[in-house]
Protein backbone atom coordinates (compact mmCIF):
# COMPACT_ATOMS: atom_id res chain seq x y z
CA UNK A 1 0.00 0.00 0.00
CA UNK A 2 1.71 2.87 -1.28
CA UNK A 3 0.58 7.02 -0.69
CA UNK A 4 -2.78 5.76 -0.56
CA UNK A 5 -5.22 8.07 2.13
CA UNK A 6 -8.71 7.69 3.46
CA UNK A 7 -10.87 11.60 4.35
CA UNK A 8 -13.62 11.02 6.13
CA UNK A 9 -16.19 13.92 6.86
CA UNK A 10 -19.99 13.53 7.55
CA UNK A 11 -21.28 12.86 4.48
CA UNK A 12 -18.43 10.87 2.54
CA UNK A 13 -15.31 8.60 2.81
CA UNK A 14 -12.43 9.50 0.05
CA UNK A 15 -9.72 6.76 -0.25
CA UNK A 16 -7.16 8.06 -2.57
CA UNK A 17 -3.53 8.82 -3.68
CA UNK A 18 -1.53 11.60 -4.23
CA UNK A 19 -0.30 12.53 -7.64
CA UNK A 20 2.04 15.32 -6.65
CA UNK A 21 1.74 18.42 -4.36
CA UNK A 22 -1.51 19.69 -5.50
CA UNK A 23 -3.18 16.55 -7.30
CA UNK A 24 -4.66 13.67 -6.23
CA UNK A 25 -6.38 10.45 -8.21
CA UNK A 26 -9.74 9.21 -6.45
CA UNK A 27 -10.02 5.56 -5.95
CA UNK A 28 -13.19 4.70 -4.04
CA UNK A 29 -16.04 6.37 -2.12
CA UNK A 30 -18.32 5.53 0.72
CA UNK A 31 -21.46 7.71 1.30
CA UNK A 32 -24.90 8.64 2.14
CA UNK A 33 -26.89 8.07 -0.86
CA UNK A 34 -26.72 6.77 -4.67
CA UNK A 35 -26.60 10.70 -6.15
CA UNK A 36 -22.51 11.07 -5.38
CA UNK A 37 -20.79 14.02 -5.76
CA UNK A 38 -17.13 13.81 -5.92
CA UNK A 39 -15.64 16.65 -4.16
CA UNK A 40 -13.34 18.78 -5.91
CA UNK A 41 -11.01 19.02 -2.77
CA UNK A 42 -9.60 16.53 -0.22
CA UNK A 43 -6.85 17.34 2.70
CA UNK A 44 -6.04 20.31 0.28
CA UNK A 45 -5.32 18.81 -2.80
CA UNK A 46 -7.43 18.88 -6.30
CA UNK A 47 -9.51 15.82 -7.29
CA UNK A 48 -8.13 15.55 -10.92
CA UNK A 49 -8.58 12.11 -11.74
CA UNK A 50 -10.46 8.82 -11.36
CA UNK A 51 -8.72 5.73 -11.07
CA UNK A 52 -9.38 2.43 -13.16
CA UNK A 53 -12.35 0.75 -11.21
CA UNK A 54 -13.46 3.90 -9.19
CA UNK A 55 -16.95 3.30 -9.10
CA UNK A 56 -16.66 -0.36 -8.87
CA UNK A 57 -16.22 -2.95 -6.26
CA UNK A 58 -13.30 -4.10 -8.03
CA UNK A 59 -11.28 -1.01 -6.67
CA UNK A 60 -11.24 -1.99 -3.23
CA UNK A 61 -10.40 -5.81 -2.62
CA UNK A 62 -10.76 -7.08 1.03
CA UNK A 63 -6.92 -6.99 1.54
CA UNK A 64 -6.71 -3.37 0.81
CA UNK A 65 -9.91 -2.58 2.90
CA UNK A 66 -8.55 -4.21 5.86
CA UNK A 67 -5.51 -2.25 5.87
CA UNK A 68 -7.04 0.88 5.42
CA UNK A 69 -9.18 -0.39 8.39
CA UNK A 70 -12.17 0.73 6.21
CA UNK A 71 -14.87 -1.87 7.93
CA UNK A 72 -13.60 0.32 11.51
CA UNK A 73 -14.46 3.77 10.33
CA UNK A 74 -17.41 3.09 7.93
CA UNK A 75 -20.30 4.46 9.42
CA UNK A 76 -23.85 2.37 9.43
CA UNK A 77 -25.44 5.12 7.11
CA UNK A 78 -22.95 4.86 4.74
CA UNK A 79 -22.57 2.10 1.76
CA UNK A 80 -19.55 1.45 -0.95
CA UNK A 81 -20.84 4.19 -4.12
CA UNK A 82 -20.39 1.59 -6.77
CA UNK A 83 -22.14 -0.67 -9.04
CA UNK A 84 -26.16 -0.81 -9.04
CA UNK A 85 -26.35 1.59 -6.02
CA UNK A 86 -25.28 4.80 -7.89
CA UNK A 87 -27.70 6.48 -9.94
CA UNK A 88 -26.32 9.83 -10.82
CA UNK A 89 -22.40 11.67 -10.10
CA UNK A 90 -21.08 15.07 -10.48
CA UNK A 91 -17.69 15.51 -11.15
CA UNK A 92 -15.83 18.67 -10.03
CA UNK A 93 -14.38 21.30 -11.98
CA UNK A 94 -10.72 20.81 -12.64
CA UNK A 95 -11.24 16.72 -13.30
CA UNK A 96 -8.87 16.03 -15.97
CA UNK A 97 -9.57 12.35 -16.49
CA UNK A 98 -11.78 9.23 -16.33
CA UNK A 99 -9.97 5.61 -16.00
CA UNK A 100 -10.44 2.79 -17.73
CA UNK A 101 -13.53 0.74 -16.74
CA UNK A 102 -14.11 3.74 -13.67
CA UNK A 103 -18.22 3.34 -13.76
CA UNK A 104 -17.62 -0.48 -14.47
CA UNK A 105 -21.63 -2.33 -13.96
CA UNK A 106 -22.79 0.74 -12.99
CA UNK A 107 -26.33 -0.83 -13.90
CA UNK A 108 -28.60 1.83 -12.31
CA UNK A 109 -26.33 5.23 -13.12
CA UNK A 110 -28.51 7.22 -15.60
CA UNK A 111 -27.21 11.01 -15.10
CA UNK A 112 -23.77 12.02 -15.38
CA UNK A 113 -22.78 15.40 -14.68
CA UNK A 114 -18.86 16.64 -15.40
CA UNK A 115 -16.95 19.64 -16.99
CA UNK A 116 -16.90 18.98 -20.51
CA UNK A 117 -12.95 20.39 -20.79
CA UNK A 118 -11.97 16.41 -19.29
CA UNK A 119 -9.23 15.52 -21.72
CA UNK A 120 -8.75 12.19 -21.07
CA UNK A 121 -11.37 9.16 -20.59
CA UNK A 122 -9.71 5.40 -20.79
CA UNK A 123 -11.56 2.66 -23.05
CA UNK A 124 -14.22 0.98 -21.27
CA UNK A 125 -14.84 3.17 -18.78
CA UNK A 126 -18.77 3.11 -19.08
CA UNK A 127 -18.86 -0.84 -19.72
CA UNK A 128 -22.40 -2.11 -18.37
CA UNK A 129 -24.05 1.21 -17.78
CA UNK A 130 -26.81 0.16 -19.74
CA UNK A 131 -29.42 2.88 -18.05
CA UNK A 132 -27.26 5.71 -18.62
CA UNK A 133 -29.47 8.48 -20.44
CA UNK A 134 -28.76 11.82 -19.29
CA UNK A 135 -25.00 13.62 -19.95
CA UNK A 136 -25.34 17.09 -18.01
CA UNK A 137 -21.71 18.78 -19.75
CA UNK A 138 -20.97 21.66 -18.32
CA UNK A 139 -19.10 24.18 -20.25
CA UNK A 140 -20.23 25.53 -24.23
CA UNK A 141 -20.82 23.46 -26.94
CA UNK A 142 -19.03 25.22 -29.07
CA UNK A 143 -15.85 24.69 -27.20
CA UNK A 144 -13.81 21.78 -27.64
CA UNK A 145 -14.64 18.78 -25.07
CA UNK A 146 -14.37 15.18 -24.07
CA UNK A 147 -18.32 14.95 -25.76
CA UNK A 148 -17.37 12.50 -28.37
CA UNK A 149 -14.90 10.70 -26.21
CA UNK A 150 -17.37 9.57 -24.01
CA UNK A 151 -19.96 9.27 -26.25
CA UNK A 152 -18.48 6.54 -28.55
CA UNK A 153 -17.72 4.71 -25.09
CA UNK A 154 -21.66 4.47 -24.15
CA UNK A 155 -23.99 1.40 -25.71
CA UNK A 156 -27.28 3.75 -25.02
CA UNK A 157 -28.88 6.26 -26.89
CA UNK A 158 -27.82 9.19 -24.43
CA UNK A 159 -29.18 12.80 -24.42
CA UNK A 160 -27.25 15.58 -23.62
CA UNK A 161 -27.40 19.21 -21.79
CA UNK A 162 -24.98 21.84 -21.85
CA UNK A 163 -25.05 23.76 -18.55
CA UNK A 164 -23.26 26.22 -16.83
CA UNK A 165 -20.42 26.21 -13.59
CA UNK A 166 -23.65 25.93 -11.28
CA UNK A 167 -25.24 23.39 -13.66
CA UNK A 168 -28.42 25.81 -15.11
CA UNK A 169 -29.25 24.54 -18.18
CA UNK A 170 -28.01 26.81 -21.18
CA UNK A 171 -28.64 24.92 -24.19
CA UNK A 172 -30.86 21.66 -24.45
CA UNK A 173 -29.15 18.70 -26.07
CA UNK A 174 -29.75 18.87 -30.06
CA UNK A 175 -30.21 16.28 -32.38
CA UNK A 176 -26.89 16.68 -33.82
CA UNK A 177 -25.43 15.56 -30.18
CA UNK A 178 -27.52 12.49 -30.80
CA UNK A 179 -26.12 11.93 -34.10
CA UNK A 180 -22.93 12.49 -33.24
CA UNK A 181 -23.20 10.16 -30.37
CA UNK A 182 -25.24 7.08 -32.70
CA UNK A 183 -22.29 7.73 -35.31
CA UNK A 184 -19.67 7.03 -33.57
CA UNK A 185 -20.94 4.21 -31.40
CA UNK A 186 -21.73 2.33 -35.12
CA UNK A 187 -18.23 3.06 -36.39
CA UNK A 188 -16.19 2.46 -33.11
CA UNK A 189 -18.50 -0.81 -32.48
CA UNK A 190 -16.58 -2.70 -29.77
CA UNK A 191 -19.13 -4.79 -27.69
CA UNK A 192 -21.52 -2.72 -29.30
CA UNK A 193 -24.77 -5.69 -29.08
CA UNK A 194 -27.34 -6.21 -31.80
CA UNK A 195 -30.22 -4.39 -30.38
CA UNK A 196 -28.04 -1.19 -29.78
CA UNK A 197 -26.42 -1.53 -33.45
CA UNK A 198 -29.90 -1.68 -34.92
CA UNK A 199 -31.45 1.59 -32.72
CA UNK A 200 -28.37 3.58 -33.90
CA UNK A 201 -28.79 2.82 -37.10
CA UNK A 202 -32.67 3.33 -37.13
CA UNK A 203 -31.78 6.99 -35.91
CA UNK A 204 -29.07 7.27 -38.58
CA UNK A 205 -31.44 6.37 -41.49
CA UNK A 206 -33.96 8.53 -39.82
CA UNK A 207 -31.90 11.87 -39.72
CA UNK A 208 -29.58 11.25 -42.84
CA UNK A 209 -29.52 14.24 -44.54
CA UNK A 210 -28.75 16.39 -41.60
CA UNK A 211 -26.09 13.80 -40.66
CA UNK A 212 -25.10 14.25 -44.27
CA UNK A 213 -24.60 17.83 -43.81
CA UNK A 214 -22.60 17.61 -40.47
CA UNK A 215 -19.72 15.55 -41.97
CA UNK A 216 -19.55 17.91 -44.78
CA UNK A 217 -19.25 20.87 -42.63
CA UNK A 218 -16.92 19.07 -40.88
CA UNK A 219 -14.30 18.67 -44.05
CA UNK A 220 -13.36 15.46 -42.19
CA UNK A 221 -11.97 12.84 -45.44
CA UNK A 222 -12.31 10.27 -42.34
CA UNK A 223 -15.62 10.29 -41.02
CA UNK A 224 -16.98 10.71 -44.50
CA UNK A 225 -15.44 7.61 -45.67
CA UNK A 226 -16.71 5.81 -42.19
CA UNK A 227 -20.34 7.12 -43.33
CA UNK A 228 -20.02 5.77 -46.88
CA UNK A 229 -19.23 2.29 -45.52
CA UNK A 230 -22.11 2.02 -43.25
CA UNK A 231 -24.55 -0.64 -44.15
CA UNK A 232 -27.72 -1.71 -42.72
CA UNK A 233 -28.72 -5.66 -41.46
CA UNK A 234 -29.69 -6.78 -45.02
CA UNK A 235 -25.97 -4.97 -46.59
CA UNK A 236 -27.36 -2.33 -48.13
CA UNK A 237 -25.24 1.15 -48.01
CA UNK A 238 -27.30 3.86 -45.75
CA UNK A 239 -25.39 6.41 -48.19
CA UNK A 240 -27.97 5.81 -51.24
CA UNK A 241 -28.11 7.87 -54.66
CA UNK A 242 -30.00 10.44 -52.93
CA UNK A 243 -27.58 11.12 -50.11
CA UNK A 244 -24.64 10.73 -52.22
CA UNK A 245 -26.32 13.67 -54.42
CA UNK A 246 -27.19 15.60 -51.85
CA UNK A 247 -23.53 15.00 -50.68
CA UNK A 248 -21.71 15.93 -53.81
CA UNK A 249 -23.80 19.75 -54.30
CA UNK A 250 -22.59 20.47 -50.24
CA UNK A 251 -19.42 19.55 -51.26
CA UNK A 252 -19.12 21.91 -54.18
CA UNK A 253 -20.87 24.39 -52.00
CA UNK A 254 -18.09 23.98 -49.69
CA UNK A 255 -15.34 24.10 -52.37
CA UNK A 256 -14.10 20.48 -50.52
CA UNK A 257 -12.72 18.86 -53.77
CA UNK A 258 -11.09 16.19 -51.29
CA UNK A 259 -14.56 15.19 -50.32
CA UNK A 260 -15.95 15.36 -53.89
CA UNK A 261 -13.65 13.32 -55.22
CA UNK A 262 -14.53 10.57 -52.33
CA UNK A 263 -18.31 10.69 -53.25
CA UNK A 264 -17.85 10.24 -56.56
CA UNK A 265 -15.74 7.18 -56.23
CA UNK A 266 -17.63 5.58 -54.31
CA UNK A 267 -20.66 6.52 -56.30
CA UNK A 268 -19.19 5.15 -59.34
CA UNK A 269 -18.03 2.19 -57.71
CA UNK A 270 -20.84 1.11 -55.68
CA UNK A 271 -24.34 3.32 -57.10
CA UNK A 272 -24.02 3.45 -60.22
CA UNK A 273 -26.03 1.25 -62.56
CA UNK A 274 -23.90 -0.86 -65.41
CA UNK A 275 -24.85 -0.18 -69.16
CA UNK A 276 -24.90 -3.95 -69.28
CA UNK A 277 -27.36 -4.80 -66.79
CA UNK A 278 -29.53 -1.57 -67.64
CA UNK A 279 -30.17 -2.98 -70.66
CA UNK A 280 -30.93 -6.68 -69.83
CA UNK A 281 -34.60 -7.82 -70.78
Amino acid sequence: MTNIEVEINDNYICVYERLNDDCIRLLHMYGKNPVCVVPDMLDGMRVTELAEYCFSFKSMPEKLKTELGIDDILRPDMTELCDDYIERVILPDGMQKIGRLCFYNCSRLSVLELPSDICDVDGDAFMNCTKLYMLVMRGSPKDKSCLKQILSQISTLVRVRWADSDGNATAQESEDDLLDMAFYRLIYAYELSKEARQQFLEYIVNHKKRLSELIIRKRDSGLLQSFLELKDNEENFIADVLAVTDMLALAAQDEWSEGSVILHRFKKENLSVSRKRRFEF
